[in-house]
């Protein structure tokens, strides 16, 4: 018995076929389409003047695996502003942004005030077919 035939078996026996039909298919059939979407993350800073925090989906993925194993990661929000604010990413945050699509984070204080940072997961043209 090949793996294609144990996991069909296994599957079938716990009802997992009807959630997952293709895997419960031949390996000639092909998967069914699905049309291109784009991954992207947005970001939005509480009275801001000038800081930038950027992050690609890509990023996001690597920083869960990272976290995970290493803790946290703190990165500055500097940008355009004349003076920096850090931000700490953990492992839950970054998968809540996953699941959720949306993390709200505080940042470090510069003087006499600190900004709410917000990152969202936004995903458009997830059509499928």
């Amino acid at each position: 018995m090949n793996r294609r035939q144990i996991l069909k078996t296994g599957m079938m026996a716990t009802g997992f076929a009807v959630l997952l039909p293709s895997m419960a298919t031949s390996q000639e059939a092909s998967p069914p389409p699905v049309s291109e979407a784009t991954l992207t993350v947005i970001s939005f800073i509480s009275d801001n003047h000038g800081h930038q925090f950027t992050l690609t989906p890509v990023e996001v993925v690597q920083l869960v695996r990272s976290t995970k194993i290493s803790g946290p990661v703190t990165v500055d929000i500097h940008g355009q502003g004349n003076h920096g604010h850090l931000l700490q990413l953990s492992h839950d945050n970054l998968l809540v942004l996953l699941v959720e699509g949306m993390v709200e984070l505080e940042s470090s204080m510069a003087g006499t005030h600190k900004h709410t940072v917000q990152i969202k997961l936004e995903v458009l043209g997830t059509n499928i077919s």
